[in-house]
């Protein structure tokens, strides 16, 4: 009898823990499904408060201003208005953390590092 009684609580333990690896792995691999373009879509926002929204539309708020966003080859690509046109800028971009961080860089090596909120 005391042998059915451990046998059942070793059973119903490992039942579940593989219920929780199971959950947990199924997680990260929600992530790994995601497009490049869909793990920039969110609200991010720097140690120093300055704030970046990237909408599935393409369209964007970066550092205040309103504009648009694409991946062009291995570049984040934000175009901007300002006085009598736009610009667009070039970053190249790098996600860590299970992408929870992006971090981008110019080609005068300015950057910036951004974190999901």
């Amino acid at each position: 009898m005391e042998a059915d009684k451990i046998k059942t609580n070793i059973l119903i333990t490992g039942m579940i823990l593989f219920l929780m690896i199971l959950s947990i792995t199924g997680c990260f691999e929600n992530e790994k499904h995601l497009s490049e373009s869909d793990r920039f879509v969110g609200e991010w926002k720097t140690e120093g408060g300055i704030e970046a929204r990237f909408h599935s539309d393409g369209t964007c708020v970066f550092t205040g201003n309103e504009g648009t966003w694409q991946l062009k080859g291995d570049l984040l690509l934000i175009t901007l208005p300002f006085t009598g046109g736009e610009a667009a800028l070039g970053w190249s971009y790098n996600f860590t953390d299970s992408y929870t961080t992006l971090s981008l860089m110019n080609a005068r090596d300015e950057g910036y590092i951004f974190y999901r909120q």
